[in-house]
């Protein structure tokens, strides 16, 4: 008997802001058996995946390509083929530099029912959270979208570059250019460009640890080495970065750069995870399950006000980029190459506990009692006390407060009613009247 034959849902995940995947997008994820996802897809999003989905990793970045091409479409067509519905979750729009067409094509060619679901391209939201307007009246009027890194196959290049360096009022946004942009920029020259058209890179764009540089062209690819800079970078040359400064948003929110450490059962977390992203900064999550005794104070018990250890004069270094392992064949069946742990849904993940033992985080939030004990169980006592002391911590009530206390931990605030709202305003005075 031949088995039913699923679907395959091709899903632009969108450009790493866990809120720009479409609703469409995120409701066929909630509902597949098997989610299929690439290197530059928010882990955040894989929390929506319902109770035993299966999820692979086909990641891969330049000169490390784990799981090839063929092999991912193997895995759609024979999952599929399994009556399974698949969710094929790629970066940013999958058919805008995201080889989603030949993956189509081939399914297509398979015979298996699949959709496409468009997602926001990095190119056209890289910019914008970096307040750059793609195109702006009387300024810019047409965008032209360039990949940087073509197929090896090729006899050269496809990319005209002495004819875009003779467009005027344009956009040129380039894919996948970090590793080339001084050659880039040296054959825009060449051709004729302004040397001295505003420039822009935009490093982990739409993401808390998002950096943009601004300069020209004839200076950007200097100041990108200078800074340290690195892919996945998006790379504008369009008169629209000079006005940058003067639409600045996203880098100015008040959480922006800042890593916070949420620790509470899922439904707290999902709750903190929204405000936190929407004052612009990072969430680590720790998910506990347990519930609070009523609230109470200890007898000599003292809770500070707004002040904290965060100014303690140390600074925790950039986050830190994991490398996938790729396929695990001694583990799990030929066909399916998945990332570790293989189920991130029970019990912490390994690489959130060695983020936040290396780099620390600027504020810790406990949502109740059982999530410090929580906290300190998976952690260690020496290694959550060694990160603590340098955070802003936050219990959302007494009992939380109190249980941190009882671990010798003391520089700790209470918000007025504990709820979210009230956690928001609290962070809010503190980081407008922080020099940090």
């Amino acid at each position: 008997m031949t088995p039913a034959t699923g679907k395959v849902y091709l899903i632009g995940a969108g450009p790493g802001d866990p809120g720009l995947i479409t609703v469409k997008g995120l409701e066929k994820l909630k509902q597949a058996d098997v989610v299929v996802y690439d290197r530059l897809i928010n882990d955040d999003l894989l929390s929506y995946c319902r109770e035993g989905c299966e999820r692979v990793f086909v990641g891969k970045e330049s000169g490390y390509h784990p799981v090839e091409q063929e092999l991912i479409t193997d895995i759609l067509i024979r999952k599929s083929r399994l009556g399974l519905v698949v969710a094929r979750l790629k970066g940013g729009n999958p058919f805008v530099f995201g080889r989603g067409s030949e993956e189509a094509i081939a399914l297509k060619e398979a015979g298996i029912d699949f959709e496409i679901i468009p997602g926001i391209t990095s190119g056209l939201s890289a910019p914008i959270y970096s307040g750059i307007p793609i195109t702006h009246r009387g300024l810019v009027t047409q965008c032209v979208l360039i990949t940087a890194h073509e197929s090896p196959d090729k006899p050269g290049t496809q990319v005209e570059w002495d004819k875009l360096a003779r467009l005027k009022n344009t956009a040129l946004v380039i894919y996948m250019g970090a590793s080339r942009i001084e050659n880039i920029c040296k054959e825009l020259i060449r051709h004729g460009a302004d040397p001295s058209t505003p420039a822009a890179v935009i490093e982990n764009g739409t993401l808390p640890k998002q950096r943009t540089i601004t300069g020209q062209l004839d200076n950007i690819a200097g100041m990108f080495k200078a800074n340290g800079f690195h892919a996945p970078a998006i790379i504008m040359i369009s008169p629209t970065v000079a006005m940058r400064e003067q639409l600045l948003w996203y880098e100015s929110q008040p959480l922006f750069g800042k890593r916070v450490v949420l620790v509470g059962d899922a439904l707290d977390i999902d709750r903190l995870r929204a405000m936190i992203y929407d004052m612009g900064g990072e969430a680590l999550e720790l998910s506990s399950t347990g519930q609070d005794q009523p609230p109470n104070v200890l007898p000599g018990h003292e809770l500070s006000g707004v002040e904290s250890n965060l100014g303690d004069g140390g600074t925790f270094p950039q986050v830190i980029h994991y490398r996938f392992d790729g396929l695990k064949e001694d583990v799990l069946p030929a066909i399916t190459a998945q990332r570790e742990p293989a189920d991130i849904t029970v019990g912490p993940r390994p690489e959130v506990l060695k983020d936040i033992r290396e780099n620390g985080a600027h504020i810790f939030i406990f949502s109740h009692s059982s999530a410090v004990e929580y906290f300190f169980d998976n952690l260690g006592y020496h290694d959550a006390v060694g990160v603590l002391k340098h955070g802003m911590l936050v219990a959302m009530n007494y009992a939380a407060a109190n249980s941190l206390v009882d671990r010798n931990i003391h520089n700790v605030i209470v918000p007025a009613d504990g709820g979210v709202k009230d956690v928001r305003t609290l962070l809010l005075k503190h980081f407008r009247d922080s020099e940090l």
